[in-house]
């Protein structure tokens, strides 16, 4: 008699969000891992390829669970999404290409030197 796996299919899901988030699907709790708080980044404060994302393996159908469930979000479905999922090869390409992408959870350099000239973090004085 043949032997026969149980092999489920999987799906790398990227996600910008620091530190992750989690989803309460019917398995349970699944998280996500995300943008490490240590990035490295480029000598224009850039981030470095490949550190703009945390990567998670889950099974294709807990994926779908979760934007069945949560895909009204805006981090699922904005201009450009924060959590996405593909293979390695096109989510590296696709991570690549959003590396700038902003999640609204970056933190705010107070000394007045933030990339984003439009907000004034340099403290006032007294």
């Amino acid at each position: 008699m043949a032997k026969t796996t149980n092999i489920t299919a999987t799906i790398d899901v990227y996600c910008k969000m620091p530190q992750g988030v989690c989803f309460d699907l019917k398995c349970g709790r699944v998280t996500l891992k995300g943008k490490p708080l240590s990035s490295l980044v480029d000598a224009n404060g850039n981030p470095a390829p490949g550190t703009a994302y945390g990567v998670t393996t889950i099974p294709v159908d807990q994926w779908e669970e979760m934007t069945g469930k949560y895909g009204h979000m805006l981090m699922f479905n904005g201009e450009a999404p924060v959590i996405f999922a593909a293979t390695s090869k096109d989510g590296e390409a696709q991570a690549s290409e959003q590396a700038n992408v902003k999640t609204g959870f970056e933190q705010v350099q107070v000394d007045g030197a933030s990339a984003d000239k439009s907000l004034n973090t340099t403290p006032e004085k007294s």
